[in-house]
């Protein structure tokens, strides 16, 4: 999934970028595009509140009114990070991995996400006395 930045909030979250000079003269457009936007290190506190951020659009109560939970980052290269996500939320229990990047597309930043999350019904394997596998289910995202 791809979501645009806004400069006030590259601001807020302490990224630095850089914009091509406005007068600049013929490059050839290949490295014009990898120039577009030179930025620094993806900070981990930014990658955890992205994370935070697509779970909600995604999951909406399932996270928000979580009882437990928890999101770990660490970086997988200096515009990647990857985290571990897992929370409780009434009889489920969801676990599972994600990465957050970001990405320059039409001389505009974007941040992205991709995921594996599995959820487990503790009632489902408890109560019922189902199988573990008809228990589960998968959500990804890439």
């Amino acid at each position: 999934m791809r979501f645009l930045f806004s400069a006030a909030a590259l601001l807020l979250a302490g990224l630095a970028f850089h914009l091509p000079a406005a007068g600049a003269q013929h490059q050839d457009p290949a490295t014009a595009a990898a120039a577009a936007v030179e930025l620094e290190r993806l900070p981990l506190a930014f990658a955890r509140t992205a994370m935070s951020t697509a779970l909600t659009r995604r999951f909406g109560g399932l996270y928000r009114h979580r009882v437990w939970g928890s999101i770990k980052c660490r970086r997988s290269t200096e515009t990647r990070a990857r985290c571990s996500v897992n929370w409780t939320v009434g009889d489920s229990g969801f676990s599972g991995a994600g990465y957050i990047w970001y990405t320059v597309k039409n001389n505009e930043l974007h941040w992205n996400y991709s995921w594996r999350i599995e959820r487990f019904s503790f009632y489902c394997s408890g109560v019922l006395k189902k199988p573990v596998s008809k228990c589960i289910k998968h959500y990804v995202v890439k």
